[in-house]
């Protein structure tokens, strides 16, 4: 699918317009991103900024999706067994399969919590909202604590 402007010729811009998508405009006619940075370059350099709490988080929302959701989008053959089977063994029934699927669902989530409270806990961080912080860090003991299986009385 491709969105482009119709009865705007080349001749019709201005210069500094066309040096502006030129900026941002491959030389294969496609968008460019606005760094040639990897994600994982971006983050390190957050985590130069931020700290390690920050950077931990994003890389873990990153590890989780990225590279799944990639090979599952373009449809290659790894994609569509990890789509259907997931990491486990091949499903045999409706019942397996939804297992398969609610698999996926708690993988997003966790990147989801990841990448929100690493927003949250950078925003905090940089404008000083030290209750905020601290809020963040209480949450994070209490996921660290679910996930191993330790909860508290107050869930």
């Amino acid at each position: 699918m491709r969105l482009r402007a119709v009865g705007v010729s080349e001749a019709e811009l201005s210069s500094e317009l066309k040096d502006a998508l030129d900026e941002f405009t491959a030389k294969n006619g496609r968008e460019k991103s606005w760094t040639d940075d990897s994600v994982a370059t971006r983050i390190s350099v957050i985590g130069e900024k931020l700290g390690p709490m920050v950077a931990t988080r994003l890389l873990g929302a990153y590890a989780l999706v990225y590279q799944d959701a990639s090979e599952i989008v373009h449809g290659s053959l790894y994609g569509i067994n990890l789509f259907n089977i997931g990491r486990g063994k091949t499903p045999t029934n409706v019942e397996e399969f939804v297992e398969v699927a609610n698999g996926h669902l708690i993988g997003i989530l966790y990147a989801l919590f990841f990448a929100i409270t690493s927003y949250v806990r950078s925003n905090a961080e940089l404008q000083g909202h030290q209750a905020l912080v601290d809020l963040d860090s209480g949450q994070w003991e209490r996921f660290e604590g679910l996930v191993k299986g330790q909860t508290t009385g107050d869930n």
